[in-house]
């Protein structure tokens, strides 16, 4: 199979931001008006379709009816067979496991590696009252698969719930998994993160999350990974988009035009020791009044912060831990740290490998930063944010004597020049507060 490379369509993703055509509009393999090879109106039917010795064929079309909706199964169903199409009516919820079943929903791949699948319009209730599982009641869940779309779907509380970390996710992307679409889906009191994705060349996009728990999207390590135009509205425990983790090394991600409003911790949290490339977040929209951490928060080598709006959390607006970060064009205003901080890295060692030491060669350019600062002492001076640039940002009515924007630590070559502080505030570079002829 050709791997999709999703910075192919990166143009397209962008253009969808103003409302121009979307992959989610175009992508799939199947005409929704095609007539299904088999159409399933019973449990009988779904239930010896969908096993790993069923009668499913490679390039079936099935269409599950909701005639007798829901289904109460008793077994997981498998799809093991390339070239599938499942598309199901609309009724919530058409599958539903029966009471101590104690199986999730929908496995692609599970048995043996297939290719080109898709399920579009699947609606799970994890039933979590009635199921004795400590761990795996997940929704859909894709293992050794060649491309795979998961679209128009409906996942709500996969089982346990409200448990981390016990594979009870709304959608399951494996290692295993090759070029992914998740697209156009629902989420709603989620057992885990919504989209839980560890596989390469995937486009997460128009999804939508309420009453979250862990994370709304995770994705851990994989390149070619585009998270466009997701919507959260509430993710109590987690981040709403989280990337990577310290071991890892993903390589071109973009991140562009997600909303999140509701409690949740950061909005956006990029984490990884290892060297990132073409690393973008762009265009996201955040409104953290329940937060109290940042609301970007950057832990990645290589990283662009451009073009976000940030309201109300209780941490800095963009928070970057990391060297060779540009941080340019954002808005943010009334967050309790800084609008802009370039801290020092957890251990001074972290990047000794690399020969990278904190916040270097990072850059805050052209951000408007209003009423930021509520906390007293939300900047201390700490280890080296060497060769740090702060230019051309307008910082208003920051509050208590914190600087708008920071670049904390006694590093040598950072510089403070040509940002505008009507109001008195300061920016800080190298440890103290500089000022050149366009501060006023």
């Amino acid at each position: 199979m050709q791997r999709r490379s999703v910075l192919a369509s990166m143009g397209l993703a962008a253009g969808s931001l103003l409302g121009g055509t979307t992959m989610a509009q175009s992508s799939g393999s199947a005409d929704a008006t095609a007539t299904p090879d088999r159409v399933i109106t019973t449990l009988d039917e779904l239930q010896s379709t969908f096993r790993p010795d069923g009668t499913l064929k490679p390039g079936d079309r099935v269409r599950i009816t909701d005639e007798n909706a829901p289904y109460r199964t008793t077994q997981w169903l498998d799809i093991d067979q390339s070239g599938v199409t499942v598309v199901c009516d609309g009724a919530f919820p058409l599958v539903k496991p029966a009471g101590g079943a104690n199986v999730g929903g929908l496995r692609v791949g599970k048995h043996r590696r297939v290719e080109d699948v898709t399920i579009d319009g699947y609606s799970h209730h994890g039933n979590p009252s009635e199921q004795s599982m400590s761990e795996g009641g997940f929704g859909i869940g894709s293992f050794a698969v060649d491309s795979i779309t998961i679209r128009n779907c409906d996942i709500r509380r996969t089982t346990p719930y409200h448990k981390h970390n016990a594979r009870n996710s709304g959608v399951i992307i494996g290692r295993d998994t090759d070029a992914y679409d998740v697209l156009n889906n629902d989420f709603d009191h989620i057992g885990d993160r919504a989209i839980n994705a560890w596989g390469e060349y995937g486009y997460v996009a128009h999804n939508f999350s309420e009453n979250g728990f862990d994370r709304m999207i995770s994705v851990e390590p994989g390149e070619d990974i585009a998270i466009v135009n997701n919507r959260c509205a509430g993710n109590g425990r987690g981040s709403v988009i989280g990337v990577g983790r310290k071991i890892s090394a993903p390589k071109r991600i973009l991140i562009a035009g997600n909303i999140a409003t509701g409690t949740h911790r950061r909005f956006i949290y990029c984490n990884s020791t290892a060297e990132w490339t073409n690393t973008m977040v762009r265009g996201n929209i955040g409104d953290g009044s329940d937060s109290t951490h940042p609301g970007i928060e950057v832990r990645a080598p290589h990283s662009t912060v451009a073009g976000n709006h940030l309201a109300g959390y209780g941490g800095a607006g963009v928070l970057v831990n990391a060297p060779r970060t540009w941080v340019r064009g954002n808005r943010v205003w009334d967050c309790g740290g800084p609008g802009v901080q370039f801290d020092p890295i957890e251990s001074p060692m972290r990047y000794k490998a690399a020969g990278l030491n904190g916040a270097f060669k990072s850059v805050a350019q052209n951000n408007h930063l209003w009423r930021n600062c509520r906390q007293r002492g939300a900047a201390e001076l700490q280890t080296a944010a060497k060769r740090t640039r702060l230019l051309n940002n307008n910082v208003i009515g920051t509050r208590n004597g914190i600087a708008g924007i920071v670049a904390i630590g006694r590093g040598r070559f950072s510089t403070a020049a040509w940002n505008v502080t009507p109001h008195g505030a300061d920016v800080f570079a190298d440890g103290g507060p500089t000022r050149t002829q366009a501060n006023l």
